[in-house]
């Protein structure tokens, strides 16, 4: 379980933002397809 965390720690700023990225992508991509009807 330790060394999992570890693994989490060490990745987490490498995954956040581009987990961000996708988010956000996501959400204005969904947005526009709502505003076009």
């Amino acid at each position: 379980m330790k060394k999992w965390l570890k693994q989490i720690v060490k990745w987490a700023p490498v995954i956040y933002p581009v987990v961000r990225k996708i988010y956000k992508e996501r959400k204005a991509s969904k947005s526009r397809n709502v505003s076009a009807g």
